[in-house]
């Protein structure tokens, strides 16, 4: 599912970022993850819907 391998790529991200703001505190990680997580949300609301019986015939 092409969802959930977004979401696994979001959360390494979120982890480099945890590793990158050590000395940042909470917030700055806290903030980042929600401008990612808004990001990969705008990705999937325009993301085409595939129909997967489209090639079905009766």
């Amino acid at each position: 599912m092409v969802l959930s391998s977004e979401l696994e790529e979001c959360r390494q991200v979120v982890q480099e970022m945890a590793s990158a703001f050590r000395g940042g505190g909470i917030a700055d990680i806290r903030r980042d993850m929600d401008q990612q997580i808004g990001l990969l949300q705008h990705v999937v609301s325009n993301a085409p819907v595939v129909s997967h019986d489209a090639g079905a015939r009766f």
